[in-house]
């Protein structure tokens, strides 16, 4: 679990990096597993939910949806589940807890990732002065990873002028602006409401999990179902607490007339 201290930065800041919150057992294969999803989805990028550095479709920097048969990892699975990481994600969004999302992030091979300063959801008027958050999103290293910018404490204000400014435009330094570092092993936890963005050069070797949780009952989110979701086999890949983060999805979803 996090400290008190640690739920409290979140708040003010919009981001916090746990050092060491993935299992050491876990380290070496779930490496081993994203160098084999990054091989295929260079081999064949059109059949995934591939992230390409520019509209050109020359390089990629990560892929959606990591529990897709077709690249699913048994070690995605088993540090999904484990109790050190949602102990402390429980922390912050409580013990009941959806799936969201499911991405791999990396370095690509040749061009620099730079992306835009965004919000994830929308700019003007989304934001809470408390901190509070609707879900926790979280990078976890394999590799040495600064990738992460945010302007801190953005999720909990409107936007300044000079971020209006460039907000899905640019790429130039904000005031406020502070870089995340985490070396392998660490998680960096993020409400993504703050204005942030990523960058990567191709030798910065970045590999890196990001994956997406809400809370069971939060009603914004979720309407990120996917067919295989609902196969008795897939979620047999599970532990038990990983499982209630896939069924509460489905059963939000539905509640939302999204599935049959």
């Amino acid at each position: 679990m996090l400290t008190q201290v640690q739920v409290d930065e979140f708040r003010e800041i919009g981001f916090i990096v746990v050092r060491g919150l993935i299992p050491e057992n876990l380290r070496t294969p779930l490496a081993e597993g994203l160098e084999r999803v990054i091989a295929k989805v260079y081999a064949e990028p059109e059949l995934y939910r591939t992230r390409w550095v520019s509209s050109a479709k020359t390089d990629i920097w990560g892929v959606g949806d990591v529990f897709q048969p077709a690249l699913f990892e048994q070690a995605f699975a088993d540090y999904l589940g484990s109790d050190a990481l949602l102990d402390a994600i429980g922390s912050i969004l409580g013990t009941e807890m959806r799936f969201w999302g499911g991405h791999a992030l990396w370095s690509p091979k040749r061009e620099t990732y730079d992306l835009i300063w965004h919000r994830d959801g929308d700019d003007e008027t989304y934001f809470d002065p408390t901190g509070k958050t609707t879900h926790v999103q979280f990078n976890s290293a394999l590799g040495p990873d600064n990738s992460f910018r945010a302007v801190a404490g953005s999720h909990r204000r409107p936007l300044t002028d000079e971020e209006r400014s460039v907000i899905r435009k640019g790429t130039g330094p904000l005031p406020g602006e502070v870089v995340g570092y985490c070396q392998p092993g660490d998680v960096l936890l993020m409400n993504a409401m703050a204005v942030h963005r990523g960058m990567s050069a191709p030798a910065a070797g970045r590999r890196t999990l990001h994956f997406n949780l809400q809370p069971k009952d939060e009603p914004t989110g979720g309407n990120s179902t996917r067919e295989w979701m609902h196969d008795p086999g897939f979620l047999a890949h599970f532990s038990p607490r990983a499982q209630a983060l896939f069924t509460n999805l489905i059963a939000f979803d539905k509640t939302r007339g999204l599935l049959k």
